[in-house]
């Protein structure tokens, strides 16, 4: 039996024979059957309405009886709970209380107990969120703008920050085209994304001085530019693209690819 699996049972029989808990849930690639050996456990506990507060005020205790994390912190003021066990066992816990229960949908949890029977719903087909696109779109337009910025101070070392940061929020982009809805872990990135998105951010060039943090912003938005344009439509920020663009090459003159 795998370390997750013999962390799921155990949470699931303590848990169970606790009577503030009266439901219990796999989450992410768990519930959904796309684990392996390397996913955390992601999980959701109802817990009773009269009980909620003290549970979450009294979570990390509880948590130290229960699998002696080496970290256990609650993400800002969210009801959620973050940990790493020895062996760097991962497992995250959500709580709700049964008037709150978000909607639970076939092939995306598995249950472990269910006191009050929960139904399941039914999926719901996904659209690409097109606000989140615009968004990210629109941030990544603003870091690009910022290139002359640091390039003028002859700062190498943010230029290079600069072409990483804009790496990833073309991957945010492509999870956005391919994963609508709630994305997978941050780590299942070869599970997502198609074997040619993946090719194309290999080949995507790295930097370690200024004139090739320059062509990695410039390749870098060359292929985001492509993919926000077929996402958006007609909603792209072609405006801010242009003066964007504008600004680099008046800027930049001939160091701009």
């Amino acid at each position: 039996m795998s370390a997750q699996s013999e962390l799921i049972e155990s949470l699931s029989r303590q848990l169970e024979d606790d009577e503030r808990f009266r439901g219990f849930w796999l989450t992410g690639s768990f519930g959904t059957g796309q684990d392996d050996e390397w996913s955390d456990v992601d999980t959701l506990a109802i817990v009773t309405p009269e009980s909620y507060d003290a549970v979450i005020a009294g979570f990390p205790e509880f948590a130290d009886e229960l699998v002696h994390p080496v970290l256990c912190r609650r993400l800002g003021q969210a009801p959620i709970f973050n940990l790493v066990l020895p062996g760097w066992l991962r497992w995250d816990i959500a709580f709700s209380t049964p008037d709150r229960t978000p909607s639970l949908e076939l092939g995306s949890v598995r249950t472990l107990f269910d006191k009050d029977r929960v139904p399941l719903t039914a999926p719901v087909p996904r659209k690409i969120d097109n606000q989140r696109t615009y968004d990210v779109t629109v941030e990544f337009l603003r870091i690009l703008g910022l290139l002359p910025v640091v390039v003028g101070r002859d700062d190498a070392v943010t230029a290079i920050s600069g072409a990483g940061l804009l790496r990833q929020h073309l991957i945010t982009l492509l999870r956005l085209r391919h994963e609508p809805g709630a994305p997978s872990g941050a780590l299942h990135l070869t599970r997502v994304l198609p074997e040619s998105d993946i090719d194309a951010l290999l080949r995507l060039p790295t930097a370690s001085t200024m004139a090739e943090a320059i062509a990695a912003h410039a390749a870098i938005a060359d292929r985001f530019r492509i993919a926000a344009r077929e996402m958006l439509g007609s909603s792209y920020p072609a405006d801010l693209d242009r003066a964007c663009l504008q600004h680099l090459r008046d800027s930049l003159g001939t160091r701009w690819p």
